[in-house]
């Protein structure tokens, strides 16, 4: 896979946590490759394959990575907007009397559309990024198969694991962007999206 990043140990994490909340990722941390505790002893060595190598194509495909940073830099119209925004209320707040009705309704407005506009710019940053992470499943079976890396996401999911089963139930509402795993699709979306490739 042409990797420049070279992991020294593996760490057993329980979640979900801030690094890993969910069993059928891994993650990398400086020198460590992150693994769920919860398959441990419950996968063969050959199964963690399909697990490791859509890691390594997200956090090091040159591909991918631009389009992640270009994600990222969705809050930039987000941040220039609601300064010229605030910019405009405060200068007619200014020019009315403290504590007018007009001074209290143009704050309500600011306050009603910073919350819309970091909303909907978060759940568009969020929606990329789970398409990012689907392409990295399917750059994966470049490396490891379909079949192997579909035959071990519906093991995983058949072991009906906490977390996995909570995020499968989670609300899709754009109201839910603040929880850090609406950035990543779910096991039911993964295998979906890996049963429809090539078809």
């Amino acid at each position: 896979m042409d990797v420049k990043f070279k992991p020294r140990r593996v760490s057993w994490v329980r979640v979900p946590n801030d690094s890993l909340y969910s069993s059928d990722y891994c993650v990398f941390d400086n020198n460590r490759i992150l693994v769920p505790l919860t398959l441990r002893g419950r996968l063969d060595p050959s199964e963690w394959t399909a697990l490791i190598a859509p890691a390594l194509s997200f956090y090091t495909g040159s591909r991918i990575k631009w389009k992640h940073r270009l994600a990222s830099m969705f809050f930039i119209p987000y941040v220039l907007g609601t300064l010229t925004l605030g910019t405009f209320i405060s200068f007619r707040v200014l020019g009315l009397h403290s504590g007018s009705l007009v001074a209290t309704i143009y704050g309500f407005a600011f306050l009603c559309l910073f919350l819309l506009f970091f909303i909907f710019t978060a759940n568009a940053s969020s929606s990329f990024t789970r398409k990012l992470w689907l392409l990295a499943d399917r750059r994966a079976v470049s490396f490891v198969s379909r079949e192997t890396m579909l035959g071990v996401l519906k093991k995983i999911d058949a072991m009906k694991l906490d977390d996995i089963e909570a995020l499968k139930k989670q609300s899709t509402s754009i109201w839910k962007v603040r929880r850090k795993n609406a950035w990543r699709p779910n096991i039911a979306q993964r295998i979906d999206s890996l049963q429809t490739l090539n078809r």
